[in-house]
């Protein structure tokens, strides 16, 4: 009887599957349960596939423009993802036991939690990154980049006003020197030509000044832009809700709170995985007990042997007399030809299988022609009996001789079930 504190310490287990459901309910069970395992183990493929993949090839998943190395790269990264995760799913329904296996089984939950956490990270930088730069203040400061930049590149009312300076400055200097040449080239006196020329060179080095001015906060505003648009390219509070909460929860920052996060939903599905797996292996497991297969077919019996010489079954066979007294003892002709009274007679026994699946249970290869030791679950060969032998150790077990006319004793062989004590006079 299955208690209620037996299953809250032994849940699951085969040996408690076998008794607590039905066959039915164990092949249904189990079907269900292989399903769950291999939609967990594709799952688990595909979410450590894209890490280890976009790893190897050391780009983005962009198939169209990868080279021949990158493509050689992506396939190693299929493979090994393959046969790490779908190893996994074999580890966890073979229900093996044991510091090896425990080893085995820290080894891929490690690879499984890295590669599923590191992608399911890079999945929330990159919804975090989309959010950010396609948000409304982040447009905004790209448009006022681009303007600040389109205004650096047209000229200013400053620049323009230094170049007209600087033309009057090379007029007047032009002036001078034709003054210079020729003292009646000129129709302007030394004097005026020396004022003009100071003024033009104070409206220069005035324009000078405010173009100056003008680039320096120009660049100002561009740098200003440019910071603003990076702080904004990857804003802290596009994060989903849960994270921002884990952030202000525990005081850390947004990419320890999206580890944690990860973590969480990455570690339940790891668990559940392993579950299924576990619950796949115990029902299979059941199943093997009650000698049945994972689609609730029985085992294949045991060959039959071939039958034994006619001899060999017509020796053993005694013919069993009617009981005496409270003693048991039955008497038993010399020749072993005699009839029974009030029994039937009953062959010793030989190569017969005492359970079908005993083979199958214990996985053991045998000779099915000549077999040449006992199997477990098989009784043992019995030597062909001759007439006239003076002993019956081999039938019997232990005899005692008193002499050749004498009464000879013994314990028969525990099956021939009926006869307690054999007799020969």
């Amino acid at each position: 009887m299955i208690t209620l504190e037996k299953l809250d310490t032994l849940r699951g287990k085969p040996e408690e599957l076998k008794d607590m459901k039905s066959v039915r309910q164990l092949v249904d069970d189990l079907t269900k349960a292989n399903w769950l395992l291999w939609l967990a183990g594709v799952a688990a493929f595909l979410a450590s596939a894209m890490f280890v993949v976009k790893y190897f090839v050391g780009g983005d998943l962009t198939p169209s423009v990868w080279t021949g190395e990158q493509w050689a790269n992506a396939w190693l990264g299929l493979g090994i993802t393959l046969v790490v995760t779908f190893g996994q799913g074999l580890l966890y329904a073979s229900g093996y036991k044991g510091p090896a296996a425990l080893v085995a089984v820290c080894i891929v939950v490690f690879f499984g939690l890295f590669s599923e956490v590191s992608q399911s990270m890079e999945r929330e930088d990159a919804t975090v990154r989309h959010r950010s730069e396609n948000s409304p203040v982040f447009q905004t400061a790209l448009g006022s980049i681009g303007k600040l930049t389109d205004k650096a590149a047209a000229p200013s009312p400053a620049q323009q006003a230094l170049a007209s300076a600087q033309g009057e400055v090379h007029r007047w200097e032009a002036e001078q020197q034709k003054k210079a040449r020729c003292h009646t080239c000129s129709e302007y006196s030394t004097r005026t030509i020396g004022s003009r020329l100071a003024e033009a060179q104070g409206r220069v080095a005035a324009a000078r000044e405010q173009v100056a001015a003008y680039q320096t906060s120009n660049a100002s505003a561009l740098s200003t832009a440019i910071a603003q648009a990076k702080a904004l390219e990857y804003d802290e509070d596009k994060h989903y809700g849960m994270i921002r909460l884990l952030k202000h929860m525990f005081s850390v920052e947004g990419i320890v709170a999206s580890f944690l996060f990860s973590v969480v939903v990455i570690g339940t599905f790891e668990y559940i995985f392993h579950f299924i797996g576990t619950y796949v292996g115990n029902h299979r497991k059941a199943l093997q007990l009650l000698g049945l297969n994972a689609d609730g077919s029985p085992f294949e019996p045991a060959p039959s042997l071939p039958a034994l010489p006619s001899s060999a079954l017509a020796s053993p066979t005694l013919p069993v007399a009617a009981g005496t007294g409270g003693t048991g003892q039955t008497a038993v002709s010399g020749t072993g030809a005699g009839t029974a009274s009030g029994a039937g007679v009953r062959p010793l026994p030989g190569m017969i299988p005492a359970d079908h699946f005993a083979r199958d249970w214990l996985r053991m290869d045998y000779s099915t022609t000549s077999p040449t030791f006992p199997m477990p679950g098989f009784a043992p060969p019995v030597n062909p009996l001759t007439p006239g032998a003076s002993s019956l150790s081999s039938l019997t077990g232990k005899v005692k001789n008193r002499d050749q006319g004498g009464q000879r004793t013994g314990t028969p062989h525990p099956g021939t079930a009926g006869a307690k004590q054999i007799t020969r006079v």
